[in-house]
């Protein structure tokens, strides 16, 4: 991505209709809005370190994997098990690059 889009974490508040970048920590673990915004967004449409800063911020994971397919898993795994057994269900795990 060029350096005037914007980065992963404002992409998703977003898409999850949020205003504020701190949103996300309040609305990620009830947020199938935004378990979709990170299912349609491919892990290269960002860089690495944004994946990481991402799956850092929203789960408070220390450690980051060193692959951007791997840190979009590991969130959308975080939000899969955050959610299941919810009035919302379990969201359906996609692993894939998604596009």
């Amino acid at each position: 991505m060029d350096t005037n889009s914007p980065h992963l974490l404002e992409h998703l508040a977003h898409l999850a209709g949020l205003t504020y970048l701190s949103d996300l920590r309040w609305a990620a673990p009830a947020s199938f809005t935004l378990y979709k915004a990170l299912a349609n967004t491919p892990a290269a449409a960002f860089s690495l370190r944004q994946w990481q800063e991402a799956l850092a911020y929203l789960t408070g994971e220390p450690r980051a994997p060193a692959s951007a397919d791997l840190c979009r898993q590991r969130l959308l795994e975080h939000f899969s098990q955050t959610n299941s057994g919810r009035n919302t269900g379990t969201f359906p795990l996609d692993t894939g690059s998604g596009g």
